[in-house]
């Protein structure tokens, strides 16, 4: 029988967190990134959840999930994932995270082995020096993204999110997931707070540590998170797998949906 379940961690530090879970079977936390909510996985919850119990949540911030006052990091980030696995009785789980969620997750692999079963790592980074960084105009026009007239927002979100195959050949949808997400009500303050996080995100010298069977994922036209990064990621991390999806930017969990979760439902049943 499928389970539903949608609600609150009780508050710590002023903060409560939203989550879903949905199917059941072996746990999956699924780990958004920057400024987006739970609903960026709309289109793996249903097809994952015939084959796993599927957690997803918001990040603090962001979606139903409460902003604190004070200012936060990754720390506060990983340890709201943590906080959320033993708030639902779950002691080990498989892993997917995209872009700042597969920081999140690089993070609790190597610092919390016993909680990670299988790692999943999409269109993201370990940081450090040989990291290849976006454009910087991309990247500072995204941090202000609630800031900019409406026109220039879509034109932004546009180009950070999605591949220029993707944004041509499907800009209805595009579009669509655009105005998802500027609608969303993300504050501002989350975006510079996330993405100061990320850009001082640094496992470089660690990501050798991860011993969970890893999958990396990536978009060869990712203007955000340029492609070298997951390249990189692979060959630090013992026995990783690396799946590259031609053309795709951002976003292969929307751009290449049925592709990606072929290969990572594959990949965590194996």
């Amino acid at each position: 029988m499928c389970r539903v379940a949608d609600g609150f961690t009780p508050p710590v530090g002023g903060v409560r967190l939203a989550y879903s879970v949905r199917g059941s079977g072996p746990p999956v936390l699924m780990v958004m990134g920057l400024g987006v909510g739970r609903w960026g996985w709309d289109r793996q919850v249903r097809v994952f959840s015939r084959h796993f119990r599927v957690i997803t949540y918001d990040h603090r911030g962001t979606g139903e999930s409460s902003l604190p006052d004070g200012d936060y990091g990754m720390e506060e980030l990983i340890g709201d994932a943590l906080r959320l696995l033993d708030f639902l009785g779950v002691e080990r789980a498989h892993v997917v995270g995209v872009s700042m969620g597969g920081q999140i997750a690089q993070t609790l692999a190597i610092e919390r082995p016993q909680r990670v079963d299988r790692l999943v790592l999409c269109s993201t980074s370990c940081g450090g020096p040989a990291a290849a960084r976006p454009d910087p105009e991309l990247w500072r026009d995204l941090l202000r993204l609630r800031e900019l007239p409406s026109e220039r927002a879509v034109e932004v979100a546009l180009r950070a999110f999605f591949g220029p195959d993707f944004r041509r050949e499907h800009p209805r949808l595009a579009a669509a997931v655009v105005r998802r997400h500027l609608a969303s009500g993300t504050p501002p303050r989350t975006f510079l707070l996330q993405g100061r996080a990320c850009a001082r995100f640094d496992e470089s010298a660690r990501v050798g540590r991860i011993r969970a069977p890893t999958l990396v994922c990536h978009g060869t036209a990712d203007a955000l998170c340029p492609v070298e990064n997951a390249r990189l990621l692979a060959s630090l991390i013992p026995g990783a797998r690396l799946v590259l999806y031609e053309g795709a930017g951002h976003s292969p969990i929307i751009e290449r949906a049925r592709e990606f979760n072929r290969d990572v439902i594959g990949f965590l049943r194996g």
